[in-house]
C-alpha cells in the first residue's frame, strides 16, 4: 500500500524500490548482528579517533561483503544468498 500517485510509479517500479530497500535494512540487520555477537567495542576516548574506528569496521564489512558477493557470483549464486 503506498500513497504514490499511480499515473506516475508503476506497481512494478514500487516492487522493485521496495525489493531494494529490504536488501538495504537486511544488510544494517547484519551489520547490527554482527556487531553485538563479536561485542565489538570502540576504545577511543577523542572524538575524531571514534569516528575513525566507526569507518574503519564499516570499510572492514564492506570489504568482506564485497569479497563474499564476488564468491557467490563466481560459483553461480546469487550475490544476496
Amino acid at each position: 500500500l503506498t500513497s504514490l500517485p499511480v499515473d506516475t510509479y508503476s506497481a512494478k517500479a514500487i516492487a522493485t524500490l521496495y525489493r531494494e530497500r529490504w536488501e538495504i535494512e537486511l544488510g544494517f540487520r547484519n551489520i547490527k548482528s554482527s556487531l553485538q555477537q563479536n561485542a565489538m567495542t570502540l576504545r577511543s576516548k577523542v572524538k575524531e579517533l571514534v569516528y575513525q574506528e566507526v569507518w574503519g569496521l564499516l570499510l572492514a564489512y564492506n570489504i568482506i561483503r564485497r569479497e563474499a558477493s564476488q564468491a557467490a557470483v563466481a560459483f553461480g549464486r546469487s550475490p544476496c544468498e
